[in-house]
C-alpha cells in the first residue's frame, strides 16, 4: 500500500509530500468521544460514513459548539508491531472538513472564541497522557486521505486522542508502519503534453451526508454567484510554458474556470501490480473574503526574485473584473 505524507500542516513534523509504503493498516479496537458515544464502526473503514464530531456552533461555520476528543485503543502497545525496525508509527487518517471563511474566524476572535485545530495525546503504559502535537493539522477540505508522524510517543502507547473543535468528519483512523519499497516498485515521472485553460463553468454541488461535498463534473452551470477579483488572467487556450516547471510563473484562473492537464499515457501495467497516480501542484488560491488581504485583487502574486516575469506578461494577459 502507498500514502503520502501529506496534510493540511498547522504544526508538527513539517509535510514533505513523500510517499509512504507500508504492508498493513493497524486499526484501533475501540474508538469513542469524549461524550461515551462509540465510534468504532465509524473509523474502521473508507465508507463516507465518519465519527459524528458532535454538536455545531450556531453562530460560527466549521466549528463545534465545544472542543471534543475522539480516543482510539489499540489491542496492544503500539512499539510491539515495530518488530522488524522499521520507521516510527504513522497515524493515517481519511476524512473531511467544513471550512471557516477568514470573517467568521475573525467574528469568533471578536467574541473570544477561538478554533482550535486538532491536538494529539498519547497514553504510555503508565495510563498517563501525554500532548505528542499540541496542533498537527486535518485533512485539507474535499474527502482526502492524510498522515502525520508518530514521533515520541511514550513507552508502550496503546492509546491515542485527537482533540479539537473544528468540524471534521473523522472517516477512518489507523496506524501504519513506512518500510522501504519492495524492489518492484517504480517511480514514473510523466511528462506535461498539454495545459490549456478554459471556461468550463460550475460543477453543481451537492452535500452528501455529514456535510460531505459532492461536484457533478457533468452538470456544470455557466453562471454562479461569484466575482472575478480584479485582474490579469491567463488568456484561454494553451498554457503549456507556464505549467513546466516551478519557476515562479503562474497560470492564474478564476472562477468557472479550468486548466485541463494531459500528460504521456503509460502502457499497461504487468498483471498484478498496483499503479497509483500522484498529482504534484506548486502553487495556490486566494478568496474575496471581505477579511482576506488583497481579496479585490489578483495581484499582488507571492513572486520569487527568480520568477519568470516574460512568461506573465506574454501569457497573462486577460483582464477580468467583476461578474
Amino acid at each position: 500500500h502507498m500514502t503520502l505524507d501529506e496534510r493540511m500542516w498547522t504544526g508538527g513534523p513539517m509535510v514533505t509530500g513523500k510517499p509512504l509504503f507500508y504492508r498493513h493498516a493497524v486499526r484501533p479496537v475501540r474508538g469513542w468521544r469524549d461524550d461515551g458515544l462509540d465510534v468504532t464502526a465509524a473509523v474502521q473503514e473508507v465508507d463516507h460514513n465518519a465519527a459524528e464530531p458532535g454538536d455545531l456552533h450556531p453562530r460560527y461555520l466549521g466549528r463545534l459548539d465545544r472542543q471534543r476528543a475522539v480516543t482510539l485503543e489499540f489491542d496492544k502497545p503500539l512499539d510491539t508491531y515495530n518488530k522488524h525496525g522499521h520507521n516510527n508509527p504513522v497515524l493515517l487518517a481519511d476524512g473531511w472538513v467544513e471550512y471557516p471563511y477568514s470573517q467568521t474566524v475573525f467574528a469568533a476572535w471578536q467574541a473570544d472564541e477561538r478554533y482550535f485545530a486538532p491536538t494529539l495525546e498519547a497514553a504510555g503504559a503508565d495510563g498517563q497522557w501525554h500532548t505528542v502535537y499540541p496542533s498537527f493539522g486535518y485533512p485539507a477540505g474535499m474527502p482526502r486521505q492524510m498522515s502525520v508522524p508518530l514521533e515520541g510517543l511514550p513507552q508502550g502507547t496503546r492509546k491515542l486522542r485527537i482533540r479539537s473543535n473544528l468540524q471534521i468528519y473523522w472517516d477512518r483512523l489507523a496506524v501504519i508502519y513506512p518500510q522501504e519499497p519492495a524492489d518492484g516498485v517504480i517511480r514514473t515521472e510523466l511528462g506535461l503534453q498539454r495545459a490549456t485553460v478554459s471556461q468550463s463553468g460550475f460543477a453543481r454541488r451537492t452535500n452528501g451526508s455529514q456535510q460531505r461535498p459532492q461536484y457533478d463534473y457533468q452538470d456544470r452551470v455557466p453562471f454562479w454567484d461569484t466575482r472575478y477579483p480584479a485582474g490579469y488572467y491567463t488568456r484561454l487556450g494553451d498554457a503549456l510554458p507556464l505549467a513546466q516547471k516551478v519557476d515562479g510563473a503562474f497560470i492564474v484562473i478564476g472562477p468557472g474556470e479550468e486548466v485541463q492537464l494531459d500528460f504521456q499515457a503509460l502502457p499497461p501495467g504487468p498483471d498484478g501490480w498496483t499503479r497509483r497516480y500522484v498529482l504534484y501542484t506548486a502553487g495556490y488560491a486566494k478568496d474575496m473574503d471581505m477579511y482576506t488581504q488583497d481579496s479585490g485583487t489578483v495581484g499582488p502574486l507571492p513572486l520569487s526574485p527568480t520568477a519568470n516575469h516574460a512568461l506573465h506578461e506574454q501569457y497573462n494577459t486577460r483582464h477580468r473584473q467583476g461578474f
